[in-house]
């Protein structure tokens, strides 16, 4: 049993053309050929013995985006930004989609709290409280060439 949604936009807010997606909850794992496979997600089994990876550092995330090793969920540390990341693929197309999500507990969200929770997923405002210049740098490199 995979975890799917039907709708993406059921479970997240996001725009009409991302949220009309079904997609599927995926971990990937770098081969020993150096090609990234996408395994399904399950209770029963997976690809990891660890559920996800707290990143501590930059240089945590860049290494967690080059090879998962398995693992689901990336929680960045707070300079980041988002507050969680993971990995879900379009039953469709098959296309693989970087999931950044901020959550904010809140019975209403003032527009200023609805910015900041973009910004704080939008990869050009990753690590905006720059720890490391050359791991900033990486990361933009990685996200803008990479995925």
């Amino acid at each position: 049993m995979s975890y799917s949604w039907n709708i993406l936009g059921e479970v997240f807010e996001c725009s009409a053309t991302l949220g009309s997606r079904k997609v599927s909850l995926v971990s990937l794992k770098r081969g020993s050929d150096g090609y990234m496979r996408i395994h399904p997600v399950s209770w029963k089994n997976g690809s990891s013995d660890r559920f996800g990876l707290k990143a501590t550092s930059p240089e945590d995330v860049l290494g967690f985006l080059d090879n998962p090793d398995g693992k689901i969920f990336l929680f960045p540390n707070n300079h980041m930004g988002p507050d969680l990341l993971c990995f879900v693929q379009d039953e469709e197309t098959g296309e693989l989609i970087l999931l950044a999500v901020q959550a904010k507990v809140s019975p209403t969200i003032s527009s200023e709290s609805w910015i900041s929770a973009i910004n704080s997923i939008t990869p050009n405002f990753f690590y905006t409280n720059v720890v490391s210049i050359k791991s900033l740098f990486a990361l933009n490199f990685f996200l803008n060439f990479m995925l």
